[in-house]
């Protein structure tokens, strides 16, 4: 072979290369363009689920934090997510925006539900209005004056109630002033057979003093005074937004701590 076909033969060689080099670029950098378009994606899949989340349950403090499980983008095409958790310091209910007995309608004052230290886990959640939701598990903390209001919209004939946390145990106090004597209960709480709270009383004292329910102050037992009917004040399922009922409930330091639990829910019905 004479030096010119070796050399002819080099160049076509090299150009066959460079060609392969530049074929091999460009696959490369259209798959750099594809993940960047997919990681972009998926970070506005993300920021929408958050905003999503916030829309559907405006009453979220603006400290909440959603996270997901899996991609989410092929989940926004279908329209719905599997699974979310949200973190926030405070979420409002509104039971009357669901049609709870919390609207006023001569049984008792208009209230909302604020749960503080919330934890919430949603499955199969929509992400257009309302929002539909298959299931919704949230755990959260009633203060003191928030649970004595709901005691209050429920019987209205009790007196105005001072709530705490009864020592260290999972009993909590009730104090009220009765004809100028401060009276207490202590109150032992558990979760209906409806969804709802019960307030069992198991003390009462006087001005300090341990006495019975059915002692009689001017003519009238202690209990009527206080206005209770029975030893148990409740406050029934339907005082939360609708769909939703307590399936446990523990006594904190500052408030009672619940979980709430429900199916098959819009979540743009439960206020804020």
């Amino acid at each position: 072979m004479s030096g010119t076909d070796r050399a002819a033969r080099r160049g076509r060689a090299g150009r066959t290369g460079r060609r392969a080099g530049h074929r091999t670029l460009t696959v490369l950098l259209v798959l750099a363009v594809l993940a960047a378009a997919c990681v972009g994606g998926e970070l506005y899949a993300r920021a929408r689920v958050a905003q999503t989340v916030r829309d559907a349950l405006p009453g979220l403090s603006d400290d909440s934090s959603v996270t997901t499980e899996g991609l989410v983008l092929p989940q926004l095409v279908r329209g719905e997510l599997t699974s979310l958790d949200v973190d926030a310091s405070s979420l409002e209910l509104d039971p009357s925006a669901a049609g709870g007995s919390g609207s006023d309608d001569g049984t008792g004052l208009v209230t909302t539900v604020e749960l503080a230290d919330v934890d919430a886990s949603l499955a199969d959640v929509g992400i257009s209005a309302p929002h539909r939701a298959g299931a919704l598990t949230a755990t959260g903390t009633v203060s003191w004056d928030s649970l004595a209001a709901l005691v209050a919209a429920q019987d209205p004939d009790l007196p105005a109630l001072t709530l705490s946390r009864a020592g260290t145990g999972d009993a909590l106090t009730a104090t009220a002033t009765v004809l100028g004597v401060d009276v207490g209960l202590t109150l032992a709480p558990s979760v209906s057979d409806g969804g709802g709270i019960d307030l069992a009383v198991t003390g009462a004292s006087l001005a300090g003093q341990e006495v019975d329910l059915d002692r009689q102050v001017g003519g009238k037992s202690l209990a009527s005074w206080l206005g209770l009917s029975s030893t148990t004040i409740s406050v029934p399922a339907d005082a939360l937004p609708a769909g939703l009922s307590v399936s446990t409930a523990a006594v904190a330091d500052d408030g009672l701590r619940l979980t709430l639990a429900g199916k098959d829910l819009e979540l743009d019905s439960l206020g804020g």
